[in-house]
């Protein structure tokens, strides 16, 4: 990725060198490969120290995340379990089916685990980074429908939401 960056940093110099002769581009322009391998070792240790970051990091080897305001995130394994770490949920981290990621808060239906039967639709807060729990989808579409939130049918996967996340601009920063 670094590599294509210090080439694209090379053929701006190179327009600008043509618009603006007596400008520093020029001089900089006469040794190509020094510039080009400079640019490209200076852009791969800030996008290397970027994946470090909570919004650089989409995951590594067998897991993926989504990072969430308020510093909370939605972490995937193997992309087959997808969960989420509310503070008043008694068993860490709670298995999720399918979601919709929303400004503060993520709502969608709740997986069965093995330690766990959660009621099946849940409300995450994330600025409080609490869960709310709904006896049924009925219960839910009434709270959804009163709050403007997002109805069951607009739930989707990890996998969905995670290419969401990702493309676009994000995935030209990933290393």
């Amino acid at each position: 990725m670094g590599s294509v960056y210090a080439t694209l940093v090379v053929f701006i110099l190179i327009i600008l060198a043509k618009f603006f002769p007596d400008r520093i581009f020029k001089k900089l322009l006469k040794n190509k490969k020094p510039l080009w391998f400079t640019s490209g070792f200076i852009i791969s240790i800030l996008l290397f120290g970027y994946s470090f970051t909570f919004w650089g990091d989409h995951g590594l080897g067998d897991s993926a995340r989504i990072p969430l305001s308020h510093f909370q995130e939605i972490d995937n394994t193997n992309w087959i379990e997808t969960n989420i770490k509310p503070v008043n949920y008694p068993y860490g981290a709670m298995s999720i089916e399918r979601f919709t990621i929303m400004e503060d808060v993520v709502v969608g239906k709740t997986a069965t685990s093995p330690v766990d039967r959660p009621l099946p639709y849940f409300l995450w807060n994330l600025k409080t980074n609490y869960v709310t729990f709904f006896k049924s989808k009925q219960d839910y579409i009434h709270h959804a429908s009163a709050n403007h939130l997002a109805m069951p049918e607009t739930f989707q996967t990890f996998d969905k939401n995670y290419s969401n996340y990702w493309n676009g601009w994000r995935l030209w920063m990933l290393p």
